[in-house]
């Protein structure tokens, strides 16, 4: 299991408070500061924030200090090394010091708690501004009461990988060629979404074609809209995309982002020109974009597909049971022109019904698909 830590600030917007030097008596006083404004001439810590929780690139907790520090002499500028320091009634714990420098504007301090020992329990958090790189030692020049919090350590992991789940239906034939289908987009939440996770989460809704020539070697266009985080990608993106798909799940994904909206209706196509094995994309009758691989020269889609797809346990399928995902007017062409796409025979593809569901209704085109146990 990793290691995850929560910190909840107390607030999020906070004021510079200032507190005294009897609790580092270690630490010489060198100059005095105040809660006044910040002059020129006058150096000091100000408008020092917090904000997070949320997941760095690695993954593990971490917040941030935005603060501001002037000399208002940038020939000779005093030169400062920054600590964040956690103060209980116990224990004084040093999280982390920036570079040697004297900013002018706004900087950053931040802050990975993977990399150091912070107990669970609350805490004053201060910055301090010190002339030397070793806080026990260092004189204090400037420093800052920015918040109280809470620290504790939850040892869970709160995603659980189990590879892609699928929840739709598809429906076998030689000779296809396209896809169609108009989608209702529903957005659930991702894998403890709303405690800042940073684990890869995905969950998407799409049609596609695929063959597979020989056993386990899948070659599939697919277009769609996702939902999707990983830890480059925080909190998460939501996007509208073409692929082109490859065996060993490689893939060329073409994306649009920032759309769909929640509940918005969109159009969606897929079509295939033999001749020079181009897929052409399509959303609401537009052109999206086109990919072309020569493997499509010489063969057509074998099945095709209209599904939910997710990859943790955790992440919402699209939909609920009472507002599901709604894929209508669900196509396919075999070169012999358009069909419905759940005109028997076709088969459901659930990875797992007691957590998903998919179910054809009203006509043979009309498809829904909700999460059993969302968020």
């Amino acid at each position: 299991m990793k290691k995850h830590l929560e910190i909840y600030p107390t607030y999020y917007i906070l004021s510079v408070m200032f507190v005294s030097l009897i609790l580092f008596g270690s630490c010489e006083e060198n100059s005095e500061t105040t809660e006044t404004e910040q002059y020129v001439g006058q150096s000091g810590i100000y408008y020092a924030s917090l904000y997070g929780p949320y997941n760095n690139q690695d993954g593990a907790k971490s917040i941030e200090i935005w603060f501001s520090d002037s000399t208002g002499d940038s020939t000779f500028p005093e030169l400062y090394y920054y600590f964040l320091i956690f103060l209980d009634s116990v224990d004084t714990i040093e999280v982390t010091y920036s570079g040697e420098y004297s900013p002018f504007e706004n900087e950053i301090i931040n802050c990975d708690f993977d990399s150091v020992d912070v107990p669970a329990g609350d805490y004053d958090v201060l910055i301090y501004a010190c002339s030397f790189n070793s806080f026990s030692f260092g004189s204090i020049d400037h420093y800052a009461f920015i918040d109280r919090i809470t620290v504790y350590w939850d040892d869970s992991d709160p995603c659980t990988n189990v590879g892609r789940q699928y929840a739709g239906a598809y429906k076998t034939e030689s000779g296809i060629i396209g896809a169609r289908a108009h989608i209702k987009a529903r957005y659930g939440l991702l894998c403890d979404e709303l405690n800042f996770a940073s684990d890869t989460a995905l969950s998407a809704a799409w049609i596609g074609v695929a063959c597979e020539p020989v056993p386990y070697d899948v070659y599939h266009a697919q277009i769609g809209y996702a939902k999707y985080r990983n830890p480059y990608y925080m909190p998460y993106i939501r996007f509208q995309y073409a692929e082109l798909g490859y065996p060993g799940d490689s893939s060329v994904l073409i994306a649009v982002f920032d759309v769909p909206n929640e509940g918005s209706e969109d159009n969606y196509e897929v079509f295939l020109d033999q001749v020079t094995g181009t897929w052409t994309f399509e959303i609401n009758d537009q052109f999206f974009y086109d990919l072309a691989d020569t493997f499509w020269q010489a063969n057509t889609g074998q099945w095709v597909e209209w599904s939910g797809e997710i990859i943790n346990i955790e992440d919402d399928m699209p939909g609920t049971e009472f507002d599901p995902c709604i894929m209508s007017f669900c196509t396919y062409n075999n070169g012999l022109g358009w069909h419905g796409g759940f005109k028997p025979p076709y088969n459901y593809h659930i990875s797992d019904p007691a957590e998903w569901n998919a179910e054809v209704v009203l006509d043979t085109s009309t498809l829904h698909i909700w999460d059993k146990n969302p968020q």
